[in-house]
């Protein structure tokens, strides 16, 4: 149903339980000219690539929304890259060894591939500016391999990962914007899926936080997943 109304013309989809939280920034996305669609939906695929954004409430629905994108694109056949930190790595794999996947099998055939954000972050730095140049060495040369190495039944490539989110952690609001411009170019150039992740406590704003609105500006559709509507 939600492809069906999104392929004819519709530009969000909202379900009907989220309305109370969700109507009014899928009003505002569609606005901007952007999809919206519910956390846990998925946007059919009109383009060779998407750049997602997912905000979430609680940092525990990090890792289900990682483990969520893996499970989805691997099983669509696509490669999946990872970019988190250690802790979030370490637990992704154990929560990944519960689902049907042979993720085992996967890191060897490097049908997945984790990335640590700092070094990914480190990679793409020039004296603590984004440099085009880096970003398209390093993870750029890691997503054409991984292109290269496909397997029969194999097709494309999909990220997920907080390297932006880090730098907005931190207080590095423009930073972490030119970083999202220059994935985006990324994404665009070598036809993948990424989904950024960013937890909502990084918006004092809110909804409202201008920081907010210019990370939705820079992805073509916004997701949302929370576990708790008392927080907003």
């Amino acid at each position: 149903m939600v492809h069906e109304a999104l392929r004819s013309g519709g530009a969000g989809y909202v379900l009907k339980k989220r309305a109370g939280t969700e109507l009014l920034p899928a009003i505002k996305s569609v606005l901007a000219g952007r999809h919206f669609v519910s956390g846990g939906l998925e946007v059919p695929e009109t383009t060779t690539a998407r750049h997602e954004v997912m905000f979430y409430s609680d940092e525990r629905d990090f890792l289900e929304i990682l483990a969520d994108f893996i499970r989805t694109n691997m099983n669509s056949g696509k490669t999946a890259i990872v970019v988190a930190t250690k802790s979030y790595r370490d637990d992704l794999i154990e929560r990944l060894k519960t689902e049907p996947l042979d993720i085992d099998g996967a890191i060897l055939e490097r049908t997945y591939i984790a990335l640590d954000s700092a070094d990914t972050l480190r990679a793409m730095m020039v004296h603590g500016v984004p440099d085009r140049a880096r970003l398209f060495e390093s993870v750029g040369g890691i997503i054409d391999l991984a292109s290269k190495a496909k397997k029969p039944g194999q097709h494309g490539v999909a990220v997920c990962g907080q390297c932006a989110p880090l730098l907005l952690a931190k207080g590095e609001a423009e930073t972490a914007i030119q970083v999202e411009k220059l994935w985006d170019e990324l994404t665009k150039t070598r036809g993948i899926d990424l989904m950024c992740a960013y937890p909502m406590s990084s918006f004092r704003g809110g909804q409202e936080d201008p920081v907010f609105q210019r990370v939705c500006a820079e992805h073509s559709a916004v997701h949302f997943r929370w576990t708790s509507f008392s927080a907003y």
